[in-house]
């Protein structure tokens, strides 16, 4: 994600720090939940309810430890075979319109 948006440092995991950004075409912010409780409001605690604005992108890692609802488009990652498979779910309409145009995506 961070390379698609420009971004030429190398982004490490914000296990640690829990949040962090990355300035390119868009702000990158890249946050970790794992540390926190499941059923805790990490959103609340760490500022996500007002990220990324309209010109960045949030990346949320061990999202359901703390976000219910994410809003946007979410991508969740899952171990397939040797590889991955990113499953795309929105329930915004502009979103909708997005994934019209991924390659093997149906609407």
């Amino acid at each position: 994600m961070a390379r698609g948006l420009g971004i030429t440092r190398g982004v490490r995991s914000p296990t640690f720090q829990l949040l962090r950004e990355y300035h390119g075409r868009l702000t990158f912010y890249h946050a970790d939940l794992y540390r926190f409780e499941p059923g805790g409001d990490p959103a609340a605690e760490l500022g996500l309810d007002e990220l990324p604005g309209p010109g960045g992108v949030l990346a949320v890692e061990w999202a359901e430890r703390g976000i219910s609802d994410v809003g946007g488009l979410a991508i969740e990652l899952e171990f397939e075979g040797t590889g991955r498979r990113a499953v795309l779910t929105t329930t915004d309409a502009g979103h909708l319109h997005l994934l019209a145009g991924v390659e093997g995506w149906n609407v």
